[in-house]
């Protein structure tokens, strides 16, 4: 889960470290790897738009995530890595 933690709620990877974030949700977005393909995806559960790769995600939509996919969640920007 990413987004803002609070005490009640916290989230894997808090954005609200990362830099401004007022206008990122407190759950913004789950990644998870789909265990049929075997790929990473994203799911927008946030209130606000979000873009992969230039490409806007609305909520309750889901996008593939490629090795250095860029994730834009307000005005912070994440490049999504696979290890090898």
């Amino acid at each position: 889960m990413l987004g803002r933690s609070t005490p009640r709620e916290p989230v894997d990877l808090d954005l609200s470290l990362e830099g401004p974030a007022e206008k990122v949700s407190r759950r913004q977005a789950v990644i998870a790897r789909d265990p049929t393909t075997g790929y990473f995806e994203m799911t927008n559960v946030g209130a606000r738009t979000v873009f992969v790769d230039g490409k806007a995600l609305g909520t309750n939509n889901r996008t593939r995530l490629n090795d250095n996919s860029i994730i834009q969640i307000a005005i912070i920007r994440l490049v999504f890595r696979i290890g090898q």
